[in-house]
């Protein structure tokens, strides 16, 4: 998304969301609140969980880190994961996005 729209999504609220799997960068359909934003990265995460299996998990930001450490407060109020970290993303996103970008990564194990 070029600059000058990923800004007027911001001014409006709109927040984009993609999902990245197999390498593969799908768009999904944007959420129109951080906090529907973070919702929806939740229940995916939590709809793709495997029974009996540990769950590890990155909470992801560009200059957000407190956000990124509430979605996975909000993880662990549902489940212990075996392993989780803060992270930030690659420089690349920050050209792309700009800064309060947050995200989770997971697998189960």
């Amino acid at each position: 998304m070029s600059g000058a729209v990923g800004g007027l999504a911001s001014r409006l609220g709109v927040r984009p969301m993609v999902r990245v799997r197999d390498g593969r960068l799908r768009k999904l359909r944007p959420a129109f609140s951080k906090r529907a934003a973070d919702r929806r990265m939740i229940e995916m995460l939590f709809r793709s969980r495997l029974g009996g299996a540990k769950l590890h998990v990155v909470g992801l930001h560009v200059l957000a880190e407190e956000e990124a450490r509430a979605l996975l407060a909000r993880v662990r109020a549902e489940v212990t994961p075996a392993t989780e970290l803060v992270a930030r993303f690659g420089a690349s996103m920050v050209v792309h996005t700009g800064p309060d970008l947050t995200g989770l990564s997971w697998w189960w194990e």
